[in-house]
Order: C-alpha cells, then sequence, then structure tokens
C-alpha cells in the first residue's frame, strides 16, 4: 500500500553543468530516514497516494520550515499538498505520485525533519524525514 518514499535529489555540478541525479528509497516501516543534503541543493520527496480516493499526502507546518531557514518548500499549494502525477501504466482514477519540491539553504547547515501527513478514512499517518544539511566542499579555481 503506501510504504515507500520515493526521494530524489537534483543538483547541479557547477564545473561542467551536468544536471546529476541520485535516488534513495525508503521504507516508512523504517526508522532510518536520514538524507544527507548539500547547501543550495534542491531535492524532490516523492510519495505513492491516490487523491481521487481521497488519499492524499501533506507537509505538517510548513511555516515552520521556512522559518528555521534550513529547507524551502518550493511547490505547496493552499493545503500544503503538491503536484499529483499518475502512474503511466495505470488509468487516470488510479494511483499514481505526489512530487515535493525543497531547497536547502545555501547559507546555513545543521538538522532539520520534514513531517508529511497523510489522511484517509479517519485515520492519520505522521511520517517524518530526517535532513542534514552539510556544508559544500571548498575547490580550488
Amino acid at each position: 500500500m503506501y510504504n515507500k518514499f520515493f526521494l530524489f535529489f537534483f543538483f547541479f555540478n557547477f564545473l561542467f553543468a551536468k544536471p546529476e541525479k541520485l535516488i534513495k528509497l525508503i521504507d516508512l516501516l523504517e526508522d532510518d530516514t536520514y538524507i544527507p543534503i548539500r547547501q543550495g541543493q534542491i531535492f524532490i520527496i516523492e510519495i505513492e497516494g491516490n487523491p481521487s480516493e481521497g488519499k492524499v499526502w501533506t507537509v505538517y507546518e510548513p511555516k515552520s520550515l521556512i522559518s528555521r531557514n534550513l529547507i524551502k518548500p518550493l511547490n505547496l499549494d493552499d493545503i500544503n499538498s503538491t503536484t499529483f502525477y499518475h502512474s503511466k501504466t495505470e488509468s487516470d482514477f488510479s494511483n499514481g505520485f505526489y512530487h515535493f519540491k525543497f531547497k536547502a539553504s545555501k547559507k546555513n547547515t545543521g538538522y532539520e525533519e520534514i513531517t508529511f501527513i497523510y489522511k484517509f478514512n479517519q485515520k492519520t499517518i505522521h511520517k517524518t524525514i530526517h535532513i542534514h544539511i552539510v556544508s559544500q566542499p571548498k575547490t580550488d579555481l
């Protein structure tokens, strides 16, 4: 059912102007949700859902993320959810994925938590991803 987060990290190698992509799969049933992110890195957290059946994921208290100045949500809508993409192999009423896009601070480092909430049939599920913003390596140019 809804037991996986798919994390896609996008960042640019400024020396060669080539996009790079890292993918990490996190099992929601496990406690280890630690993800290292570089300063200024943009990353996407992709979560399975189905809004046509009321299965909607949202970010819990995104304003607190912004106020702590480590991670900024980039694509939240008015209910703190995001764009939903239907699975290419299923019908329009099937499961798909939510794409939550974030950007790490360019100046600050530290630990942050992003909590997602899923409500369906009077159940509420909370899942927290632990993010560690690490400094960019110094390069001699």
